[in-house]
């Protein structure tokens, strides 16, 4: 070979082009999707995983009824300073470094959804939707806007839903959205916001003292949906173990609750995202005392047919090229904060209790 030094793109691809393994998941829909892995992934979810065959249960959109590990070359021409999401995501997710020579983190999988290996538990939960009929059309005096008890005709003609269980809704503070249950048009539906996939384009970008973290790529209204906190699909009762586990080999939480564990005895089965594995690129987003963004659990329909959806909304106007952050919550890990922001408590774990979320993941 000739003189000269490495070339940090011939040595990107070299550490990153052969990924010899992809997970090939079959649903119970005949859908087949397949999954680019590490070489270290693939060891990890043998044991656990394989072979897996289970009836569909818990998250049937999501839960795999088959799951197998192949050979394969699948991202021969990846490069991943210019998208993350290996073209998994409408909106390329770019990684920008300034500040040294470390690579792209590529030590987790990317998946735009969540997905669930394991066998979740049947949980029972009342289907909450808070509606998209005006305000007080259930009073309405004029009885033939009714539509099987739950609907509404509008001026327009259009069906909207009425919602139910507001009482649950007002209690538990979720947000709740229409589903296919509701008997409105969700072409003219009011009440469903959540989409799929990143909203807004956004940055994965390498800071002098934090890490990594989640940037802004264009400006962002207060109030936006942003993206879902996407991982593996766990209860709160495997959470524990992997926690104890994690702090043993040296790992830092990404774990955020779906629902709040409380002293009812089967909140083990309650459902939390763990994106330390597979992810999407809101694990890279990071604490910040004074966040730009609030973490909210959106129901859309019965707990039967899908697991809530942990979704960014911005709480103020966010700029172009600004970080993205949320508040980590009062039960994560001690340890030192560097939002820099004016009043910062110093510490992650020093928060209040009625932050929007317990848990969190964690700053790179």
């Amino acid at each position: 070979g000739g003189g000269g030094g490495v070339d940090p793109h011939a040595a990107l691809l070299r550490r990153h082009r052969v990924y010899p393994y992809q997970l090939q998941l079959k649903y119970p829909d005949g859908l087949m999707e397949l999954i680019p892995i590490t070489e270290g992934l693939a060891d990890n979810i043998v044991d656990p995983y394989l072979p897996n065959h289970q009836t569909p249960t818990g998250l049937p959109a999501r839960t795999p009824m088959t799951v197998a590990i192949v050979m394969d070359l699948p991202l021969a021409g990846w490069d991943p300073r210019a998208d993350v999401s290996q073209g998994r995501e409408a909106l390329p997710v770019p990684c920008i470094n300034t500040v040294d020579d470390e690579l792209p983190p590529t030590t987790f999988t990317y998946i735009p959804e969540c997905v669930a290996f394991t066998k979740m538990p049947d949980m029972v939960f009342e289907e909450v939707c808070c509606g998209c009929a005006p305000e007080g059309a259930d009073e309405d005096p004029d009885k033939s806007r009714f539509v099987n008890r739950k609907g509404y005709r509008a001026d327009d003609g259009s069906v909207r839903c009425l919602g139910c269980n507001l009482e649950a809704i007002d209690y538990s503070k979720f947000c709740a959205e229409c589903s296919a249950k509701c008997p409105c048009d969700p072409n003219t539906c009011t009440n469903r916001h959540y989409s799929p996939g990143i909203q807004y384009r956004v940055a994965v970008r390498k800071t002098t003292d934090k890490g990594w973290e989640l940037a802004a790529q264009e400006a962002i209204p207060s109030g936006q949906y942003v993206l879902e906190y996407v991982g593996e699909v766990v209860t709160h009762g495997d959470v524990q173990c992997r926690v104890q586990r994690n702090e043993h080999m040296g790992l830092l939480n990404y774990v955020l609750e779906m629902v709040t564990p409380d002293d009812n005895s089967d909140s083990w089965k309650y459902p939390c995202v763990d994106s330390l594995h597979m992810g999407n690129a809101s694990r890279f987003i990071n604490h910040s005392c004074r966040p730009n963004m609030d973490v909210k659990v959106v129901f859309r329909g019965s707990m039967a047919n899908t697991v809530p959806v942990l979704g960014f909304f911005t709480n103020r106007d966010v700029a172009a090229n600004e970080a993205l952050t949320f508040s980590y919550g009062p039960h994560y890990e001690d340890m030192a904060c560097r939002c820099g922001q004016p009043g910062c408590r110093g510490t992650i774990t020093d928060v209040q209790e009625d932050q929007p979320m317990d848990g969190g993941n964690a700053p790179r």
